[in-house]
């Protein structure tokens, strides 16, 4: 089984606040869930068509820090988990890659805030119209 997220949308640097997160302020008709997450919220998400970025370490070697974007996962056979497929802007990284459950939990043991939380995501959704 293999489930792709069906929405995509680009921003450029100068849509990011100072931040550094999207500015989703509704003028372009987006919204978007910011949360600490778990594999299994994830794959809700993207059976639901919804697109997901989370917030990692680019490799574990490393100690550099960036979003990635999950694109799909598929479940293996022999152990029935997870196998992530993320599509990654890191230049030193495959643009379209694969992990299992166990690197992937690794990558998103990232702290992302000054109170060290880990597994961040976001979920940019369409709003609905004011008309």
């Amino acid at each position: 089984m293999f489930i792709f997220s069906r929405r995509r949308s680009q921003l450029n640097r100068d849509e990011l606040d100072a931040t550094g997160h999207a500015g989703f302020d509704g003028d372009r008709g987006l919204g978007a869930v910011e949360c600490l997450g778990d594999q299994d919220l994830l794959r809700v998400c993207l059976a639901a068509g919804l697109p997901v970025a989370v917030y990692q370490w680019v490799r574990l070697d490393r100690d550099v820090r960036h979003m990635r974007v999950v694109a799909g996962y598929r479940l293996d056979e022999e152990t029935g988990q997870p196998i992530w497929t993320l599509v990654d802007p890191a230049p030193e990284m495959p643009l379209i890659w694969e992990t299992d459950a166990e690197g992937f939990a690794d990558l998103w043991e990232c702290a992302w805030d000054k109170e060290g939380h880990t597994r961040w995501m976001c979920v940019p959704y369409a709003r609905p119209s004011s008309d």
